[in-house]
C-alpha cells in the first residue's frame, strides 16, 4: 500500500514538471525564430498572414492614428515539485512577438525576442 502511494506521489509530481502559459492563440512553441525571420517582413506581410502563422494575438492595441499593434507571448518552465514545496525552477523561456500594422493591414515593423 504504502508502495504504490509513492508511486502515486512520484507521477503527480511528474506531471508538474512541465508548465507552460501561452497569450495568443497557438503559441510561439511552434514556430522558430528562423520562420519568424523570414514570414515577417516589414512593408510586405499582411495582417492575415501573421494570423495564419501564429494564430490570434494575446493582446491587440488600437492606437490613435489607426496602427494596430499585437501582442503574442509565451513563457514555459520546466521545474520539479514536491507536496511540500518547490524545489525550483530548472529552465524558464520567455518568447515573445510583437508586430505593428498600418491602418492598411500591412507589417510596419515587429520584435522578436527570447529565440
Amino acid at each position: 500500500m504504502l508502495k504504490a502511494m509513492r508511486i502515486v506521489l512520484v507521477g503527480a509530481a511528474l506531471s508538474l514538471a512541465a508548465c507552460t502559459t501561452v497569450f495568443g492563440d497557438q503559441g510561439l512553441d511552434k514556430v522558430d525564430r528562423l520562420t519568424l525571420t523570414q514570414k515577417l517582413v516589414d512593408g510586405s506581410t499582411t495582417d492575415d498572414q501573421a494570423r495564419a502563422l501564429l494564430g490570434e494575438p494575446g493582446n491587440t492595441v488600437l492606437r490613435d492614428n489607426g496602427e494596430t499593434e499585437w501582442d503574442y507571448k509565451e513563457e514555459s518552465s520546466n521545474y520539479l515539485q514536491t507536496m511540500e514545496s518547490t524545489l525550483g525552477a530548472l529552465q524558464r523561456t520567455k518568447h515573445s512577438v510583437t508586430l505593428l500594422f498600418s491602418k492598411k493591414g500591412v507589417l510596419l515593423r515587429h520584435a522578436v525576442t527570447g529565440y
